[in-house]
């Protein structure tokens, strides 16, 4: 899941950046690039196309059934109480909820089931440390979302509900 602090500029030019680097991978129209993947069977597809109602589409969207593509996909204007917010996505979509204040933000986390992972994205080096001191979950990830995947060595796993004993596939 994905957290964005209203008060800080630059939500724009994140989305504006995301949408950027899934051309520079994927091409104009992800679907016909050979490196992106499909959703691996249809009771996944339609979850995850289910989850593309939480939000306001701000990329993506575009899905074809008949082969389980989901286009990369950002949502804005998303809440705590959207389904994509209930469970682990594991999907081409990437939720952004938009919080006043990091303090309130923590606590709504900390009552919430520990993620899998938990992506934040920030400047300031004080948020960034209150948040890996005062959120639980598999991974934290601070401007970055794939780094932690591409190194073995470094432990991958849930917390609690989600992905229990189970670390890089193994």
């Amino acid at each position: 899941k994905q957290w964005y602090q209203r008060r800080v500029r630059g939500k724009d030019e994140f989305i504006t950046a995301v949408q950027k680097y899934i051309t520079e991978f994927f091409g104009e129209d992800p679907a016909e690039s050979p490196d992106f993947a499909r959703i691996v069977n249809d009771r996944n597809f339609e979850r995850v196309r289910g989850f593309l109602k939480s939000g306001n589409v701000v990329i993506g969207g575009q899905v074809n059934s008949a082969e389980r593509f989901i286009a990369p996909t950002v949502l804005d204007n998303v809440s705590f109480d959207s389904p994509v917010m209930q469970e682990e996505i594991f999907g081409p979509v990437l939720p952004i909820i938009e919080f006043e204040d990091l303090s309130e933000l923590v606590e709504t986390l900390k009552r919430k089931e520990k993620p899998l992972v938990t992506y934040f994205f920030s400047t300031c080096k004080r948020n960034m440390a209150l948040l890996e001191r005062e959120v639980s979950s598999g991974s934290l990830s601070i401007n970055d979302t794939i780094q932690f995947l591409l190194m073995p060595q470094v432990p991958f796993g849930g917390v609690g509900n989600s992905g229990q004993g189970r670390y890089h596939g193994k």
